[in-house]
């Protein structure tokens, strides 16, 4: 993915973000998702059949969902921690720092390590204001993103071990 990402494939999807008026800087690596749920450990594909998972509002996470045999339940982010809490859903997916961050360790102890979509994201900046630079600040900034990547790539998978040790202290249990 990366090799794309950093090549001219992802330069053009870079690019083309212009006409809505922002300039990609650079991709970054964000960690994958992994499933969550409140009732049992995930062994195999057939322990989520028939869970409600917590999906994003999204036609390929509700298939992807509905296609490992789980019940995709679109819902908004605020708002799963007490549908987690109160049975409205059993289980749900994001990253480590995302579960850690909003507590769903209280209400989801099981954590399953499965990594079933890795999402890049984009640092972006607005094409308004690169615009009033000189092109060698244009340039300076592009390049002080894209040598940052490393750090932010290793700070990110940083950023991913201590809330599954925080998370286990508190009484989650993750599974690979």
């Amino acid at each position: 993915m990366w090799k794309v990402l950093n090549g001219q494939i992802g330069e053009d999807f870079l690019k083309s973000l212009e006409p809505a008026n922002f300039v990609g800087l650079c991709w970054y690596d964000s960690g994958a998702r992994d499933f969550y749920n409140s009732k049992r450990e995930i062994k195999t594909v057939a322990d989520l059949k028939g869970m409600k998972i917590r999906v994003q509002e999204s036609k390929l996470m509700m298939g992807l969902v509905s296609a490992l045999g789980a019940v995709p339940t679109p819902m908004p982010f605020g708002e799963f921690y007490s549908a987690l809490q109160t049975g409205v859903i059993e289980g749900a997916e994001n990253n480590w720092p995302s579960y850690f961050s909003t507590s769903h360790y209280e209400v989801a102890k099981y954590f399953t390590l499965d990594g079933h979509t890795r999402v890049p994201e984009i640092t972006i900046a607005s094409k308004i204001v690169m615009d009033k630079l000189s092109k060698e600040d244009q340039e300076m900034i592009k390049k002080a993103e894209r040598t940052r990547y490393p750090i932010r790539s290793s700070s990110g998978r940083s950023s991913r071990r201590w809330p599954k040790t925080k998370s286990a202290r508190r009484g989650a249990s993750s599974r690979r």
